[in-house]
């Protein structure tokens, strides 16, 4: 006899408002034009009320009246800001490749007047000017991976890459690896883990970015080539407009096939064919985890205790490296790893630029392995209203409205995961997960906010003699079941989930635009596109540093 399988589903999104279904911007949008109402009634009597409705009477519908959940008047502001930006030349930014001017990570330590020795401060591997964001990326090197600094928001970020035989529902067409039962403790640890940095005040954001792509074979040909052809006549690096000739790796990596001594021998000839329809067959699928935290009064004081500074961060974030590699390997996720400065930047860098992956893929497993991370910022980001363009790529960026509101299996999103388009080849998008722990406290706060809401508009309602609807009452049963969930000990994660689609032109990006809002149907999300925050949205997802998307 089977076991019964556990199922999720998700509540709709609130739609209560700060008042009787008003969000706040519609809210502030009525209270000014109440005070102006008042004003020009004081000043002028009911000739002044006359002259200023023809603009407050649409303000205030405006203000009324809602799109995807916000009210109109933010929807205007955002496109009227985005035109702005726009005729000034505000969405379009141009930078050149510039040199790493500090490449050293490693804490220098000289001697003092009286041969001792005097600890220096740490200097970052290497500085990021993201074009269109506030601050700089200071990335130093710690002894298990990076540490990206921003100092605009004064947070850190560690990031680690984790892979698991798979947490996602069976595919047609892809093997089954794991029973449902196992599948079902994964995720259950999967969420324990997560939940748990719930405790930890200094952490601030969490990301879980699910990024899926077209592989290659290009390591492998690399290696073959390399014992295949050690007479070969060399050819240019492949990636040698990615990187300045300092990062770029020896030239006789890349071999002149053509010119192969031993092209005759079928076996050789019958691996590279098999390479090069590995090529047109391996597909990608990368999780990465990252932790963004803050120094809060006990984290400093922990900071101060390795001496403060960029050295006392350092040692702090190895801590946290350790305990989280800790909490994943107890939940089984044994194989995770945290990203060093160079594998930080071939992440951002595939992103934004697809067209460089085999270049990238060609160095695994050498010195040369991943990217510099100054060479992993654009050259180009051309923000458009629908979309963004980058140095060799298209990318469109929705945000998830609406979860699936009926019973689902966990790990349902593994049909957005392992989309396809119409020629079975996978569709370049990433799915992200970006979210913010809240306190036990400020849970609870909220949600004695939420009922005081709910029961003023039912109040509203009844006065006005209009019934409750079924998804008033819904609202109200998620609050309570919120509360009941955050009592029992729950740590809440509040999450909001982006996917970008990436293409190498506008066409194909129209194309896998379509299979993506497919997959997302299957799925039981309600995608939206995000109007002049294109930019926004992918620098999150390609440089992820905890910084959020406003809304």
């Amino acid at each position: 006899m089977s076991e019964e399988r556990t199922t999720v589903r998700y509540s709709k999104l609130p739609s209560q408002g700060v008042i009787y279904g008003i969000d706040e911007a519609g809210f502030t949008t009525l209270v000014i034009c109440a005070l102006i109402a008042g004003a020009a009634v004081a000043g002028r009597g009911l000739i002044g009320l006359v002259i200023v409705a023809p603009v407050l009477v649409p303000l205030a519908v405006l203000a009324v009246g809602k799109l995807h959940g916000q009210s109109f008047i933010v929807h205007i502001l955002r496109e009227v800001i985005g035109m702005a930006r726009t005729l000034s030349g505000g969405t379009k930014y141009t930078q050149p490749r510039t040199q790493n001017l500090t490449p050293d990570a490693v804490p220098h330590v000289s001697t003092g007047a009286k041969g001792g020795a005097k600890r220096m401060k740490p200097t970052p591997v290497s500085v990021v000017d993201l074009p269109g964001q506030p601050g700089r990326l200071h990335l130093y090197a710690a002894p298990s991976g990076v540490v990206v600094w921003d100092a605009a928001d004064r947070t850190a970020t560690i990031t680690c890459l984790v892979a698991t035989p798979g947490m996602g529902t069976p595919q047609i067409g892809v093997p089954q690896t794991v029973s449902d039962e196992h599948r079902e403790g994964m995720i259950w640890e999967w969420a324990k883990v997560l939940g748990s940095f719930t405790q930890k005040p200094h952490i601030v954001g969490i990301s879980q970015i699910e990024h899926t792509r077209p592989g290659t074979a290009a390591h492998e040909r690399r290696d073959f080539n390399q014992s295949h052809t050690p007479k070969a006549a060399p050819t240019p690096a492949a990636d040698s407009s990615l990187t300045p000739a300092a990062d770029a790796p020896p030239a006789h990596w890349q071999t002149n096939t053509a010119a192969v001594a031993d092209a005759g021998d079928p076996a050789v000839a019958s691996y590279r064919e098999a390479l090069t329809l590995a090529d047109a067959e391996v597909v990608m699928h990368v999780t990465q985890l990252s932790i963004t935290f803050t120094l809060t009064a006990e984290a400093r004081a922990l900071s101060k205790s390795h001496g403060g500074g960029p050295g006392g961060l350092i040692a702090f974030a190895e801590m946290e490296m350790h305990t989280i590699a800790e909490a994943l390997a107890g939940a089984g996720f044994t194989r995770a790893r945290w990203m060093n400065a160079r594998e930080w930047g071939a992440w951002a860098r595939a992103i934004i630029d697809p067209a460089s992956q085999a270049a990238i893929d060609t160095r695994i497993g050498t010195e040369w392995q991943g990217v510099d991370p100054v060479q992993s910022t654009p050259m180009l980001v051309d923000d458009r209203r629908t979309h963004v363009e980058t140095d060799s790529a298209f990318h469109r960026c929705y945000w998830v409205k609406e979860w699936p509101r009926y019973d689902t299996y966990p790990g349902f999103i593994s049909r957005l995961v392992f989309a396809k388009q119409h020629g079975a080849r996978p569709a370049r998008h990433t799915f992200a997960l970006l979210g913010a722990p809240m306190p036990q406290g400020k849970a609870m706060k909220k949600i004695e906010d939420d009922k005081r809401t709910w029961n003023a508009n039912a109040k509203l309602r009844q006065k006005t003699g209009k019934p409750d609807s079924a998804a008033d009452e819904a609202e109200w049963h998620d609050i309570v079941q919120h509360e009941r969930d955050v009592v029992a000990g729950q740590g809440e994660l509040r999450f909001s989930a982006y996917i970008v689609v990436t293409a190498l032109s506008r066409e194909a990006l129209e194309q896998e635009s379509a299979s993506i809002l497919n997959a997302c149907a299957a799925t039981g999300l309600e995608p939206r596109m995000v109007p002049w925050q294109q930019w926004e949205v992918l620098a999150n997802v390609a440089y992820p540093t905890g910084r959020g998307v406003s809304k």
